[in-house]
């Protein structure tokens, strides 16, 4: 895989995981009664659980981005070679255990990853009013 082209969509995929985070923080800071809820939220499955509880089932948020999200950032990318051109894996360990996910990443994997996460972002961001918005 091209290496130039392996960091432009993990480039994207992962600023789209960021834009999803933080409308969905916006969301939360419009429509929640508690003040600083929006701040508290520690956890990545946290915000998109309250995130869903506060929006109408339309805009909800299928909660497997959350794994693509976790990946991403608690992960770790391997290439089977140091060239940065052979095949290339991200590999996250569950919590407590020696269980692991592992997803062999391939132009398909990329491509799917970076139309889902704009599409959630898109969706997320549609679900703030106009007014309350920051962008």
């Amino acid at each position: 895989m091209d290496s130039e082209k392996l960091s432009s969509a993990m480039g994207k995929i992962l600023i789209h995981l960021l834009s999803i985070e933080y409308s969905m923080r916006e969301l939360i800071k419009y429509r929640s009664e508690k003040t600083d809820e929006y701040r508290t939220l520690t956890y990545f499955g946290a915000v998109c659980n309250r995130y869903n509880e506060l929006v109408d089932e339309g805009f909800r948020v299928d909660k497997s981005i959350i794994k693509l999200r976790n990946m991403f950032a608690h992960g770790m990318i391997s290439f089977s070679k140091p060239d940065f051109e052979s095949s290339c894996t991200i590999l996250k360990y569950k919590k407590g255990t020696t269980t692991e996910n592992q997803i062999d990443i391939n132009d398909e994997w990329l491509n799917t990853q970076i139309n889902i996460t704009l599409d959630v972002f898109s969706m997320v961001s549609q679900s703030i009013p106009y007014d309350q918005s920051h962008f």
